[in-house]
């Protein structure tokens, strides 16, 4: 029987077959944030959160200061999403914080009820959707006769001959699979998420996509669940700009809202 090994591929390890690194992905995202500000005539909040941040590190040593990155300011729009977010759904420490008031550096085009947070979401979906379809469309281009992939395959082919593999890729990219095409990848043959198999799986040769992949597709433009789409170049949906969702993660509602003339309008008919 051979020893199991996990391998955690992380940002770098697509490099070499021509996927972009996270310093070139920073500069991408950037790009598309500002094209979104400059249409829309909103703050730019992924350029004001980034200032920030750089500021609030500003004040150690640079050997002390955690990677900043897209996924970290990325994570901080859905943090202040949610701080926007009025009560009783939002975050109540804002209340301790500043006395329910908004962060005094930024202006929000609809300033009063969801408005807020729908409109820093807004930006968040947009920014997904384009790295999606960035990645996406790199992925389709990768060639598995080129050097740099048959190299990729052969250093997996040895590690496979002499041990039983499992990986959990932190990429989002397809240079894993197309080097290892028959890894089980979580999803049954319509696409589903198999939960069970997943749970009760004992063999290995698995690649797991932690953080996503370009193989997801959400199941409806609006939908709510993920499923796996082989042929990248197929109808994928990677969200809508400007959507809501129906719950929050506490299982709590969060009122539906369409954009119309004026500013958004929440389910209940009262415009922001």
């Amino acid at each position: 029987m051979k020893k199991k090994l996990l391998v955690i591929l992380g940002a770098g390890s697509s490099i070499s077959c021509n996927m972009p690194s996270v310093a070139t992905l920073d500069k991408q995202m950037r790009a598309w944030a500002e094209a979104w500000a400059m249409s829309n005539g909103f703050p730019n909040y992924f350029a004001e959160l980034w200032q920030a941040v750089e500021t609030y590190y500003s004040g150690v040593e640079s050997e002390q200061r955690p990677p900043l990155n897209f996924e970290k300011i990325m994570g901080e729009m859905i943090a202040l999403s949610h701080w926007m977010t009025p009560a009783p759904w939002g975050d109540t420490l804002r209340q301790t914080a500043c006395g329910g008031a908004p962060p005094p550096h930024l202006t929000f085009p609809f300033p009063t009820d969801y408005g807020p947070t729908i409109t820093v979401s807004d930006q968040l979906s947009h920014l997904s959707i384009e790295l999606a379809k960035h990645m996406r469309a790199l992925s389709w281009t990768i060639d598995p006769v080129a050097t740099s992939v048959s190299m990729y395959a052969a250093l997996l082919d040895g590690l496979r001959d002499g041990f039983d593999v499992g990986i959990y890729n932190l990429n989002y990219d397809a240079v894993a699979l197309t080097a290892w095409p028959d890894a089980y990848v979580g999803f049954d043959t319509t696409g589903a998420f198999d939960t069970e198999a997943v749970h009760t799986r004992r063999e290995w040769g698995f690649i797991y996509h932690l953080h996503g992949s370009v193989h997801h597709s959400l199941v409806s433009q609006f939908g709510d669940r993920i499923e796996w789409k082989a042929d990248l170049c197929g109808e994928f949906f990677d969200g809508h700009q400007g959507r809501s969702t129906d719950k929050r993660s506490e299982g709590k509602s969060f009122p539906k809202t369409t954009l119309v003339a004026g500013g958004f309008k929440p389910a209940n008919g009262r415009a922001l």
